[in-house]
């Protein structure tokens, strides 16, 4: 599976705000520059990006959610 996929099926089965931070811990991609990248260039028609509190570590920061 290509990391936009794992980043899309990840936001679809967990409806929450997400860092780029912790998208790149449970998603296991590496370094966590390439989902800033895939989820700005490749993905970015998918996905709420805004400021808000990651659900994971609770720190106020960008985030992304997908669309429902």
């Amino acid at each position: 599976m290509r990391n936009d996929e794992k980043i899309l099926n990840f936001l679809e089965q967990n409806n929450h705000c997400y860092c780029d931070d912790c998208i790149s811990k449970l998603c296991g991609i590496y370094p966590r520059q390439q989902v800033n990248k895939i989820c700005n260039l490749r993905i970015q028609d998918e996905l709420i990006k805004e400021v808000n509190t990651c659900y994971v570590c609770r720190k106020e920061k960008i985030t992304r959610k997908k669309y429902n």
